[in-house]
């Protein structure tokens, strides 16, 4: 194993909707150690762009060099955090993201009512495969 370069830049991710990260966790096994992986896990409280934006202020990322990889939900608030352009961020990735919801407006109130409900309510593994994961998934991913 390499020596880790302190001038390396870290890689930070931040997870889509769920906002727990397990979905990045294999992803983070299978990258070259030299890229240190950090995954973001926001606090159950946290679901909209605003409360990202608050919770990556107080996360204390700009300590070092950082690419910010966002997945999904975590896009439209990276390209924000982005935008203030941090001194020590080297890159900006966006993974399956979008750089505004893709939610018409007056829909948006009506679609945070729901999204608090599908992270409550377990769904069958044949929703997950079709709509996220795809069929060849893990079990590990689509369960619970």
């Amino acid at each position: 194993m390499a020596d880790v370069d302190s001038q390396t830049a870290r890689l930070v991710l931040l997870p889509g909707m769920d906002g727990t990260g397990l979905l990045l966790e294999a992803f983070a096994d299978a990258l070259p150690r030299d890229l240190r992986p950090l995954i973001v896990r926001y606090p159950n409280d946290v679901c909209s762009y605003r409360e990202v934006d608050r919770f990556l202020l107080s996360a204390g990322l700009d300590t070092e060099p950082y690419v910010l990889l966002a997945e999904s939900f975590s896009s439209v608030a990276a390209i924000a955090w982005a935008a203030t352009n941090p001194p020590n961020l080297k890159g900006l990735v966006l993974c399956v993201g979008f750089a505004i919801p893709p939610v018409r407006r007056w829909l948006r109130p009506i679609c945070v009512l729901l999204s608090h409900a599908l992270f409550i309510l377990p769904r069958p593994a044949f929703v997950t495969r079709h709509w996220t994961s795809g069929a060849d998934a893990p079990e590990a991913v689509t369960d619970g």
